[in-house]
């Protein structure tokens, strides 16, 4: 009952940090490549090319950023221009085909249209599973042009996922959805799976076993051909109820399971994602216990009690041992939720909370505090003359040049883009400023080697009685709008606006 119990608890933990990774991985993908649609959207010379219809200006611009982010991410398949009435204006990944009209197919690029707000969702195209993100296009004036779109393959998130965790993961599509992407994609790699799935790029055969211990061949039908359907133990199962298993053959122990069901923006179901993962570590030692167990029955009466302890110790010393590494894996997860993927700095959500907490603590006890916001000047131009690739190498040396020059007590952060936020906590206005000019000038002076002289704009605010979380953050931003406004490369405070 004991083992039952210990069992159980590590497959359901192992089902959770598995269902963390994969949002989170989502989440990431969906943050980096919103960011670089955002700073292509924010080139004039594109908008304009695409409001006046201009598709040869408009491919000559943004081709070479498409090359480059698919050479980085081979995964990157689709990069599309759509106009407001959902036709294909340019692919950047078929440059040749446009002036389709998709509204009757692309129901995400409709809603985009309808609503003028960002969808990021699953979606089945013609050629495979992407996971995309559309973001509406606007112009100075505010006039809505278009949705502009990137489409990651999903076998980016599952590749992921075998690369970088204890997990191998396969991706399940309805037989009518994989239909459709075989008609137009011959070398796709599947194998049947079930009545009403095939898996894509892998081979499933022999992952289940009858309790008879004849491995069966679960590609042919859903059930194994091992006499009835009571004596078979195989996969399918879990997905016909979604619940979770252990499966053992040729000397593997593997939970497989699912964690969500992949459905498009219209709610209509793609296919499952199946994760296996393997439990040798935990089942050798428990059979190791078990087998020395039925031994110690027959010899009992000659065992002393110090070698029952012993075997017992072993047991729970197993136990332990897979805990921590449960514990370390939570600890990873929290990181991962908590920090900017580029800058390995607190990433808004997490800065924003520590703001919250500290201005608690000022409040009750009357302390001081001050927040310091300063935005990296002309960045723009930094990525359209050098690329993001260099900007984003600004980014990460400016957070660097930053943590090493404030104080041990403060809290550093990145707010959104260029733009980043210091929590000085127990610090006057004139304590922060020295603080911040420190930061300017040690900005000022680093040698970003690509990079021409990069320089940064700081506004100051400290706390007052009457502060929310909201009203400090606004403070020091009308400050950082002044310096900006007023020269750049300096700093300004709130009080001397």
């Amino acid at each position: 009952m004991h083992h039952k119990f210990a069992l159980d608890l590590i497959v359901k933990e192992e089902k959770n940090i598995a269902s963390k990774i994969y949002y989170n991985t989502l989440k990431n993908v969906a943050q980096r490549y919103e960011s670089v649609a955002n700073n292509i959207l924010m080139n004039r010379e594109v908008l304009e090319a695409f409001e006046n219809y201009d598709r040869k200006k408009l491919s000559s611009i943004t081709a070479p950023i498409y090359k480059k982010l698919s050479d980085d991410n081979p995964y990157l398949k689709i990069m599309h221009f759509h106009t407001k009435d959902t036709r294909s204006f340019l692919r950047l990944h078929k440059p040749e085909k446009f002036g389709d009209d998709l509204s009757f197919i692309r129901h995400m690029i409709n809603k985009v249209n309808q609503t003028k707000n960002k969808v990021i969702a699953m979606e089945a195209g013609r050629y495979g599973v992407y996971y995309r993100l559309a973001l509406p296009v606007s112009n100075e004036k505010g006039d809505h042009l278009g949705v502009f779109e990137f489409g990651i393959n999903v076998n980016y998130i599952l590749d992921t996922f075998n690369q970088n965790y204890d997990f191998k993961s396969i991706l399940l599509l309805k037989k009518n959805i994989f239909k459709i992407i075989h008609e137009n994609n011959k070398n796709i790699t599947y194998s049947s799976y079930s009545n009403d799935y095939y898996s894509i790029e892998s081979d499933i055969n022999n992952i289940c076993a009858c309790k008879s211990t004849t491995i069966c061949n679960c590609t042919t039908s859903p059930v194994c051909n091992c006499g009835t359907d009571k004596d078979c133990n195989c996969i399918t199962s879990t997905i016909k109820d979604d619940k979770l298993a252990i499966i053992e053959n040729d000397k593997n122990s593997n939970i497989i399971f699912t964690i969500n069901t992949i459905k498009d923006i219209s709610n209509k179901e793609i296919g499952k994602v199946l994760f296996i993962k393997n439990l040798n570590y935990y089942t050798d030692e428990i059979n190791i216990v078990k087998n020395t167990s039925i031994i110690s029955v027959i010899i009992l009466l000659f065992l002393s009690f110090y070698l029952m302890r012993k075997i017992f110790n072993n047991y729970i010393n197993v136990i332990n041992s897979y805990q921590s590494k449960l514990e370390i894996k939570n600890r990873t997860l929290l990181k991962l939720v908590n920090v900017d993927h580029l800058t390995k700095i607190h990433n808004r959500k997490s800065i924003e909370t520590i703001l919250i907490k500290e201005l608690k603590i000022a409040k009750r006890y009357n302390h001081e505090l001050s927040v310091i916001i300063f935005d990296i000047d002309d960045f723009k131009n930094i990525n359209d003359t050098f690329g993001h690739n260099i900007g984003d190498k600004v980014l990460k040396n400016i957070a660097k040049v930053v943590t090493s020059t404030i104080r041990e007590s403060d809290y550093f952060g990145r707010w959104g883009g260029e733009e980043f936020i210091v929590i000085s906590t127990e610090t006057s206005l004139n304590n922060a400023l020295i603080v911040a000019e420190k930061i300017r000038e040690s900005i000022y002076k680093y040698d970003f080697e690509e990079a021409t002289q990069v320089s940064c704009s700081v506004g100051v605010a400290e706390y007052t009685s009457e502060d929310t979380h909201q009203t400090i953050v606004h403070n020091a931003d009308t400050a950082l709008y002044e310096a900006k406004h007023s020269g750049k490369n300096k700093v300004i405070v709130y009080k001397n606006i």
